[in-house]
């Protein structure tokens, strides 16, 4: 599993790309298996050929640009796995991407549009409008006509954006966010200079949603934070434990990641090696001052 984030992030590969396939010797066949490939936040990857086996994903978030290039847009992607392409609520509305550069498309794989729309034939992705709702009430879309949603909570001041798979036809998804204003169990969690920036409770019904599809959700959690500063948790219904958010990308507004399954998810802040080395010295410095005063 390997994830390419941010802006000026480069990935480039003078060979070929394979996505869950290696090659250790040549005169004997390839090992497979099961690989996944991110490109998010404006990362850029490069490669002279590319694949993805059965087994395999190649995710590309196309918030801020992210690209896989191929032979300079005129090589081969062979897709016999899963291509999935998403718009987290930070990417504007409308907009069309082409976040894969290849001269020739070929597989039996699957491509997968989340936040919008793929057209199979130019290879574009079009980034879907958003329906507005409120928290704890049911927002209503078809799948087959907007595939984005925004949640607001008046009270914490919070918002959740949720991202899912396009539909071919009608397709309706109830979709119900609540933010969850009581976190102690949460809290217990966190370390010294942590806190959470946002919990959401959420639940689906309609034949827009299957268990084990993705869907992408975005937590406005405003400036000043970066990926590295963040850390991600799942609530099961009776405890919050580490969610392992691979492709956790954050625009400096929306934090987003990639989910199977609902219950509830929580963004919180994790001190930056500089604060907390800051944290640990304020520690040792009252820890000192204690053990003088008691001499």
């Amino acid at each position: 599993m390997v994830t390419v984030d941010g802006t000026g992030s480069t990935w480039t590969n003078s060979g070929y790309l394979s996505i869950g396939t290696t090659r250790i010797d040549p005169d004997r066949p390839p090992h497979t298996g099961k690989g996944t490939l991110s490109i998010t936040g404006g990362a850029a990857v490069s490669a002279s050929w590319a694949s993805i086996n059965t087994q395999s994903l190649l995710a590309i978030d196309v918030g801020r640009g992210s690209s896989l290039l191929v032979d300079s847009g005129n090589g081969e992607i062979g897709n016999d796995g899963t291509v999935r392409v998403l718009a987290g609520t930070g990417t504007t509305t409308g907009s069309v991407h082409s976040p894969i550069s290849a001269g020739t498309w070929d597989g039996s794989g699957i491509y997968q549009a989340v936040g919008g729309t793929w057209d199979a034939t130019e290879h574009q992705f079009t980034v879907s409008d958003v329906q507005s709702g409120v928290s704890g009430s049911v927002a209503t879309i078809d799948l087959n006509e907007m595939q984005r949603l925004l949640i607001a909570d008046g009270g914490t001041g919070w918002s959740l954006g949720a991202s899912f798979l396009a539909m071919d036809v009608s397709t309706t998804l109830n979709f119900t966010a609540t933010a969850i204003d009581t976190l102690d169990g949460l809290e217990s969690l966190l370390g010294s200079g942590e806190s959470v920036l946002g919990a959401w409770n959420i639940e689906l019904d309609g034949d827009g949603y299957t268990t084990g599809d993705p869907a992408y959700l975005s937590f406005d959690i405003g400036a000043g934070y970066s990926r590295s500063g963040l850390q991600v948790w799942h609530y099961d219904g009776s405890q919050w434990t580490n969610y392992a958010a691979s492709d956790l990308t954050y625009d400096g507004t929306y934090a987003s990641f990639t989910v199977t399954g609902f219950s509830g998810y929580a963004v919180s802040t994790v001190p930056e090696p500089g604060t907390l080395a800051l944290l640990l010295a304020a520690g040792l410095g009252l820890l000192w001052y204690v053990r003088r005063k008691r001499r």
